[in-house]
């Protein structure tokens, strides 16, 4: 009972202040950490996902998280999309916003949390603004969602027409 008790209390905490990027795209995704320092957070294969925890740069507060589907995307030019963000103390400020193209251009990409702002780009292009997330504790990224929610309706489509 303690045990449930302890974990129902530091449930949040595990979750605490992060990123995590959810990649329903056919295609592998490429993910960096950028800011005073660059930090692979390595590919993200389809029906994957990759965690990054929003630590502020000690030096200007803020930095990107890197999103390309070119392994070195990040240094060629390629299409890229970026979650810029500034975290003061347990806030956070951020937006979203694609450079050279648009690496998930013709699907949707989205940001959502509890308690903030949602980012909702139904064809992977947009204009997210700065958003402000107070008491700010996780934060998803959905990559290439209508792929997933298609193939479950195919999947649906399939399972009835084996029923009838």
């Amino acid at each position: 009972m303690l045990f449930v008790i302890l974990f129902a209390l530091l449930a949040p905490l595990l979750r605490a202040q992060e990123l995590t990027i959810r990649n329903y795209c056919d295609y592998t995704v490429y993910a960096w950490h950028n800011g005073g320092d660059i930090a692979s957070l390595g590919p993200v294969q389809p029906n994957q996902y990759t965690q990054a925890y929003l630590v502020p740069d000690p030096v200007t507060g803020g930095k990107d998280i890197v999103l390309s589907a070119n392994p070195n995307g990040l240094y060629d030019g390629s299409p890229t999309l970026h979650f810029n963000y500034n975290k003061p103390g347990a806030d956070l400020w951020y937006s979203m916003v694609n450079l050279n193209g648009a690496p998930f251009g013709g699907h949707s990409v989205s940001v959502m949390g509890q308690g903030c702002p949602n980012i909702l780009w139904p064809a992977g292009v947009g204009q997210s603004g700065t958003l402000f997330c107070p008491a700010f504790q996780w934060l998803e990224m959905y990559l290439c969602q209508n792929l997933r929610e298609a193939e479950a309706q195919t999947d649906g489509m399939v399972a009835r027409a084996f029923e009838g």
